[in-house]
C-alpha cells in the first residue's frame, strides 16, 4: 500500500518553522524536510524517495516509514517529527 502526504498551508508553515528553530534535533529537522519533500498538495509530484534519502543522508526505508507514520497518524505532525518512544521495561 502506498501512502500519500498532503500538507495544509499551516502544516507546511509549521514544518518550515520547525526546521529553522535551534531547539530541535537534526534528526527531527530531517524528518520535517522529508515530509516537505514528500508533500503532494496542490498537484505537486514529490521527489523520488531515493533522491530524498540521498539529499538528507537517510535510508529509503526511513523515508517510507516517515510517510507511513504521518499518514497513519491522521496527519499528526508531532507524532511524525518526534522520536517514537520505546517501551522499556525496568525491573
Amino acid at each position: 500500500m502506498k501512502y500519500f502526504v498532503f500538507l495544509s498551508t499551516s502544516q507546511r508553515r509549521e514544518q518550515k518553522q520547525h526546521i529553522k528553530e535551534q531547539s530541535h534535533s537534526m534528526e527531527s529537522k530531517k524528518r520535517a524536510m522529508a515530509l516537505l519533500m514528500l508533500d503532494e498538495s496542490n498537484g505537486k509530484k514529490p521527489l523520488p524517495i531515493k533522491d530524498i534519502a540521498d539529499q538528507l543522508d537517510l535510508s529509503k526505508r526511513s523515508i517510507i516509514r516517515y510517510r507511513k507514520r504521518f499518514t497513519m497518524s491522521g496527519d499528526n505532525l508531532s507524532s511524525t517529527l518526534n522520536r517514537k518512544s520505546k517501551a522499556i521495561e525496568y525491573r
